[in-house]
């Protein structure tokens, strides 16, 4: 009856809570004397009510006397039957006030009116901040503990939430539950699933509060939060640099302690992150799963992919704050910005020479260690870099000038031959020489005069003649001394190759594409006619056009 009247006789005298059962009192009581008269005979556990002492209890004996008459599931407790019930009827029976959402157990509906209301009654006692649910508050506490109570029986690893320890163990049983009902994708986290599904939906329900952008998750829209308000809450201990995003820092502590803990399972190469080995085992395995919507382009990383659809789009969403200069990639922008700050990070632990880019250090880096990975194999010449060799091969082998000047229709093979070329149309003016020498006050109209030039201060001397022991800075010089002293010697010049193939760029382009990258490749030595006769040194070179 006082259900129906709401009369509740029996109050607390600890606090003003009132109840209308008497048992409801004394349960409630004892949270404020902290009495357990319930004691496991299993364990040392107490209990301040009998119901939760025979619930307990019957995880020491394994009974489960409340079956699902659906499915042949069992429980221990007879409101976990009643909560799994509801999944398969589908019922709802608690409904929010504040908005229409329902849900089919209470404590839910509980923890959702907080995040109308704001309340956060679980207060942390090492620290202030304050949490919506209980068992937030206690993974949270853990973290000051240090206590990790669930142990794999596959590993020794510890974790302080059942839940992760549920999720790492179905990396050792491989079992994925939870299966996309769009496609045949299964994950083991329903996390995963949800993140998933929203690619098929487009469901963005994250909007950041600074502008318009939506996000599929919710870390997703946190992390990018950061970018507005300037949080970097994570803070390496080795160094003072600090992230935005913890696995940004996770990634760079490993610079400091050298861990790489991922390792390729087809060589022995080991990475530091994760996304790392998946696109280094792409390699191996030939994969490519980025597909371009405008052509037939297929990629092995997504952001190849995105770079390369700015190609189609002319999309150029990364502006210069120095200069009205746009970029279609950040790794550009970040290299232009450089040329405004003066900024070389990367320096030579050789020479102490710094760069602005990482490759031209690399490439440095290779004229001491005389590395030379990029051979020809039309004529086995090697080069330290990779464009070098591109150059040599549209030079030397095919003929190909596809490089034309508008003033007088000239022809040259490399785009540099061409701009050194159009400095000759000035009309009167002094021919522009931007290469300055740093030794002296001489200038020069190309960086390849320069260079040549600044061997005779360094006193390099890169040309060998291959008959004798002589060496000389320029390559000239060299073959002058060949004629002069060795006329009779003879220089293997190869005759042009009709057509030389060219594969694809290892990891961005599927097998046959028309628009491969000139990395190239083509028949060696052997595949040259017969016929062909070396000249001497004292033959006539054939005319250039337009060289």
């Amino acid at each position: 009856v006082r259900l129906h009247t709401g009369e509740t006789p029996f109050q607390c005298t600890y606090c003003e809570k009132k109840f209308t059962r008497k048992e409801h009192l004394t349960n409630h009581t004892r949270l404020h004397t902290g009495e357990t008269p319930f004691q496991c005979s299993y364990c040392q556990k107490k209990f301040t009510r009998k119901e939760h002492l025979t619930n307990h209890v019957r995880l020491h004996t394994g009974e489960t006397p409340y079956h699902c008459t659906y499915c042949e599931k069992k429980f221990t407790r007879k409101e976990h039957l009643t909560n799994h019930v509801r999944l398969h009827t589908g019922e709802t029976p608690y409904q929010c006030t504040y908005c229409e959402k329902k849900f089919s157990r209470r404590e839910r509906l509980t923890i959702h009116t907080r995040l109308h209301t704001g309340e956060t009654p679980y207060h942390c006692t090492y620290c202030s901040k304050k949490f919506a649910r209980k068992e937030h508050l206690t993974n949270h506490i853990r973290l000051h503990t240090g206590e990790t109570p669930y142990q794999c029986t596959y590993c020794e690893k510890k974790f302080t939430r059942k839940e992760h320890l549920t999720n790492h163990v179905r990396l050792h049983t491989g079992e994925t539950p939870y299966q996309c009902t769009y496609c045949d994708k299964k994950f083991t986290r329903k996390e995963h699933l949800t993140n998933h599904t929203r690619l098929h939906t487009g469901e963005t329900p994250y909007q950041c509060t600074y502008c318009s952008k939506k996000f599929t998750r919710k870390e997703h829209l946190t992390n990018h939060l950061r970018l507005h308000t300037g949080e970097t809450p994570y803070q390496c201990n080795f160094c003072e640099k600090k992230f935005t995003r913890k696995e940004h820092l996770t990634n760079h502590v490993r610079l400091h302690t050298g861990e790489t803990p991922y390792q390729c399972s087809y060589c022995q190469k080991k990475f530091t992150r994760k996304e790392h080995l998946t696109n280094h085992t792409r390699l191996h395995t030939g994969e490519t799963p980025y597909h371009c919507t405008y052509c037939e382009k297929k990629f092995m990383r997504k952001e190849h992919l995105t770079n390369h659809v700015r190609l189609h789009t002319g999309e150029t969403p990364y502006h210069c704050t120095y200069c009205p200069k746009k970029f279609a990639r950040k790794e550009h922008l970040t290299n232009h910005v450089r040329l405004h700050t003066g900024d070389s990070p990367h320096k030579c632990e050789y020479c102490n020479k710094t760069f602005t880019r990482k490759e031209h250090l690399n490439n440095h880096m290779r004229q001491h260690s005389g590395d030379n990975p990029h051979c020809c194999n039309v004529c086995n010449k090697t080069f330290t870099r990779k464009e070098h060799l591109i150059n040599h091969m549209s030079r030397s082998h095919t003929g190909e000038r596809p490089f034309q000047c508008d003033e007088c229709g000239k022809s040259f093979p490399l785009k540099g031959n061409l701009l050194f070329h159009q400095r000759s149309h000035t009309k009167g003016q002094p021919m522009e020489r931007p290469f300055r020498c740093d030794m002296c006050p001489k200038d020069f109209i190309c960086k390849g005069h320069l260079v040549s030039h600044q061997r005779s201060h360094t006193g390099e001397k890169n040309h060998h003649c291959p008959q004798c022991s002589k060496s000389y800075v320029e390559r000239g010089n060299m073959l002058r001394h060949m004629k002069k002293t060795h006329p009779d010697a003879v220089i293997p010049v190869l005759p042009k190759l009709p057509h030389i193939k060219v594969e694809p760029k290892s990891g961005e382009y599927s097998s046959g594409s028309p628009a491969a990258p000139p990395h190239l490749i083509g028949g060696g030595p052997a595949d040259a006619p017969a016929t062909a006769k070396p000249p001497t040194i004292g033959s006539a070179r054939p005319p250039s056009s337009g060289g």
